[in-house]
């Protein structure tokens, strides 16, 4: 058998390593475009024109909230992998169930976590789209956290909101990163902001899910919420998932100076939340099979009180669904909170 000369053997080493150059420079370029075009386009907004009410809806009724991490359709069991279902049928019976429990509470807004947008481990349905088609919402807010393309994959993944209400103004929120580099290669856990057109006067929307793996970060993310709710004049709510519980409830987490986001929040920055509910009907959120934290939340300043306030049991995801009401029944009453809430009362 005839051997390779030396020649021949550099020849072919050149060729491999050129080959393997350009089909490295083409990934690259793949995923630093889709990058680039993550970072242009963080949110989108659009509408479903059939299910817009031909009227306004009632200002005579509660406004009713909810917020769900729907751990991308996975399921329920803490720690399952994202590509749980085998196939998209699978998965889309899984999210007709989600859609369900969507539509038999009503609620007129409700902020999404953990949903997939386009991510090949959930075969590239858009999740928002779908449960907000399917429980006849008319608008839909998509914020990404991470957009990452390369040939033949991809993964983008963020919060949603769905409202029965305009969306009139968006911001995207740029939250502390756990880590500057990943955030640059992959995403952050960021958020959006959003004004929405109720028949009362305009409602401040915040999408939260922040870092979960440092208290000191979330710290971080709620002084920035609080500068950034202080620039607004009119009530704001916060939705999400916060990854943070306030000392004195259990499981609950502190910085090196002792300090922790949902605590700072409701002590010092004058948000309220549904604190005599969560004494009563011990609620919990997280992990949905035997609940034994609170981390996602619903919060507000300048609003009227939290009422019936309460986590819709299931093992659809590894979260439980929260939903709450808030009474805006007059601009008035609106402004007689603001004023109070200026005045330090």
């Amino acid at each position: 058998m005839k051997q390779k000369s030396p020649c021949s053997k550099r020849k072919y080493l050149r060729t491999a390593a050129l080959l393997f150059g350009v089909l490295f420079t083409f990934i690259f370029i793949w995923y630093a475009t889709s990058r680039i075009r993550s970072l242009k386009t963080p949110i989108s907004v659009y509408s479903f024109q059939e299910n817009i009410p031909a009227t306004a809806v009632s200002e005579a009724a509660p406004l009713k909230l909810a917020s769900y991490n729907i751990a991308h359709g996975r399921g329920g069991k803490y720690g399952a992998k994202n590509r749980s279902h085998k196939t998209s049928e699978k998965l889309l019976e899984h999210l007709d169930k989600i859609a369900e429990q969507i539509a038999k509470e009503q609620p007129d807004i409700i902020v999404l976590e953990e949903v997939d947008f386009s991510s090949d481990w959930s075969f590239n349905i858009n999740q928002a789209e779908y449960i907000g088609r399917k429980c006849g919402y008319g608008y839909i807010l998509e914020q990404k956290n991470m957009d990452v393309s390369f040939p033949f994959y991809r993964l983008c993944f963020g919060n949603a909101l769905l409202s029965r209400y305009p969306i009139t103004r968006t911001q995207f929120i740029d939250f502390p990163p756990y880590s500057e580099l990943e955030k640059i290669v992959a995403g952050n856990h960021d958020g959006f902001f959003c004004e929405i057109a109720l028949p009362s006067g305009p409602l401040g929307i915040f999408g939260i899910h922040w870092e979960y793996r440092s208290e000191e970060i979330r710290v971080r993310c709620a002084e920035l919420l609080d500068k950034k709710c202080s620039a607004l004049p009119y009530p704001v709510i916060a939705l999400g998932d916060f990854n943070s519980t306030p000392t004195g409830l259990p499981k609950s987490g502190i910085t090196g100076k002792g300090q922790n986001a949902m605590t700072l929040l409701f002590s010092q920055k004058g948000f309220v939340s549904y604190r005599k509910e969560i004494e009563e009907k011990n609620i919990n959120t997280f992990p949905s099979e035997k609940p034994d934290r609170l981390i996602d939340w619903i919060i507000g300043r300048g609003i009227p009180c939290f009422s019936n306030a309460r986590t819709i049991k299931s093992t659809l995801s590894d979260h439980l669904m929260i939903v709450t009401e808030i009474d805006f029944t007059s601009q008035k009453q609106i402004q007689n909170v603001l004023d109070r809430t200026t005045a330090g009362l």
